[in-house]
């Protein structure tokens, strides 16, 4: 419980910034909460998880991204119809309330979690490192990978079983 404590001290002085995967959740949720368990990329998540989600960035006074995660966040939103619309303007309205750090593609290729973890994740690490903000993420390798470098990080798979 000291490290939840930590952390969401750190969420209120330095910001948060959730993966894409969350950002996906987040989204669907927004559309329609019926949907998270019947959408390919969310089936494995609740109404009640997008609603610890919220809490959290309700709590955070700021809130960052990278194009990074908005891009593929956006690419995993591929709902049906005119569920997408709605799913384009949820993402436009979140997109509207985070600060987007710019993290250069090539600078996250430099990052030696680039080859492990791939672009996205190696861009969220170098934020994290950056701003020393705190990451909530569902990705396991992530989440090892933010704890090595001594940053703060929720696996929200941990915060979903305290629920």
């Amino acid at each position: 419980m000291a490290d939840l404590t930590h952390f969401l001290r750190n969420v209120r002085s330095r910001g948060v910034l959730i993966d894409a995967n969350l950002v996906v959740l987040l989204v669907v949720g927004y559309v329609d909460q019926n949907r998270i368990p019947l959408f390919k990329r969310t089936s494995h998540y609740t109404a009640q998880d997008w609603e610890a989600l919220t809490a959290i960035l309700e709590y955070t006074p700021r809130r960052y991204s990278t194009a990074h995660v908005l891009s593929e966040a956006s690419n995993l939103t591929d709902m049906k119809g005119p569920q997408l619309d709605e799913a384009r303007a949820m993402l436009h309205r979140a997109i509207s309330q985070w600060e987007e750090l710019p993290i250069a593609s090539l600078d996250a290729c430099r990052s030696p979690y680039y080859r492990r973890l791939g672009l996205t994740d190696a861009a969220i690490i170098l934020t994290a490192q950056q701003r020393g903000c705190s990451v909530v993420t569902s990705d396991f390798g992530l989440y090892l990978a933010l704890l090595e470098q001594g940053a703060s990080v929720l696996n929200f798979d941990d915060l979903r079983k305290l629920l």
